[in-house]
């Protein structure tokens, strides 16, 4: 599964530089509401920051958004199936 390395720097400048979530993404070339959407996961999860100590960028991520991917996957046919086999 392919991380997401920029998950604790936007939690980095949220809480301690104090950024909006908006401006967080911006900074590091996130879409917006990839950004917006970490946030939601981050409190729905009931972490705090600073995280946990020897909390891993890969075992936050996988806390945040399981190991499989919620990108939905169009077909040629127009049909939509839910793609497990990979991650976001």
């Amino acid at each position: 599964m392919k991380h997401r390395t920029w998950i604790t720097e936007a939690l980095r400048l949220h809480f301690e530089e104090h950024l909006p979530q908006v401006v967080v993404g911006r900074r590091l070339g996130v879409p917006k509401s990839t950004a917006c959407g970490m946030f939601v996961r981050f409190r729905k999860a009931g972490f705090s920051w600073p995280l946990p100590a020897g909390m891993s960028e890969r075992e936050l991520d996988g806390r945040l958004y399981g190991s499989t991917s919620t990108v939905p996957v169009v077909l040629c046919s127009g049909s939509v199936i839910q793609d497990t086999s990979k991650s976001c």
